[in-house]
């Protein structure tokens, strides 16, 4: 699975345009962010494309993206029912790999993953993905029945409000693991 990842990167990488100095850049000469590709390939994979095995319903979660909206910029985590898991950071910063090298990680998507399941049926079904607005928090969860969503105020999420705090926190915790996977 790594090896996808890096291989996705790299492929991204190679067919985002790039200005003088390197940087990825979009049509309009603005800087884009190279995992934003790794998100999109999150929200439209297929169960095949992440080598599971069928789900046990239809609507089973089998990836988590959530998007934390920021005022200087977003913060996507993402879970995928193997217990791999990315933390991507809009200033291009991020996260890969750690699901298969941090027993702690995996476990933390595994139980994002979890909560999803419980969640889903009190979301709506969607084919548009745009990040969270400051402030918010967008939830999508890739299903073999399409990609289900929900939107919450951080606020809320933060005091343990509403009905996707615990989908939050479990996201939250794979955040969490990866920044002590980094300290050691």
């Amino acid at each position: 699975m790594a090896l996808c990842v890096l291989a996705a990167l790299i492929l991204i990488w190679r067919v985002v345009p790039h200005g003088r100095n390197g940087s990825p850049r979009t049509r309009h000469g603005h800087t884009a962010n190279p995992l934003t590709g790794l998100r999109d390939l999150a929200l439209n994979g297929t169960r095949e494309n992440f080598g599971l095995g069928p789900g046990a319903s239809p609507t089973q979660p089998f990836v988590v993206v959530t998007d934390w909206g920021e005022a200087e910029g977003a913060t996507t985590v993402v879970a995928v029912a193997d217990g791999s898991a990315s933390v991507y950071r809009s200033d291009g910063g991020g996260s890969m790999g750690g699901g298969q090298a941090h027993p702690e990680i995996h476990a933390a998507a595994l139980k994002a993953i979890e909560a999803a399941s419980a969640v889903q049926p009190s979301m709506q079904r969607t084919s548009e993905y745009p990040p969270a607005g400051p402030g918010n928090v967008s939830f999508y969860l890739v299903t073999d029945a399409g990609v289900f969503t929900a939107t919450a105020a951080q606020d809320d999420l933060n005091a343990n409000r509403g009905p996707y705090a615990p989908l939050a926190a479990a996201m939250r915790d794979i955040e969490a693991e990866y920044k002590k996977a980094e300290r050691r």
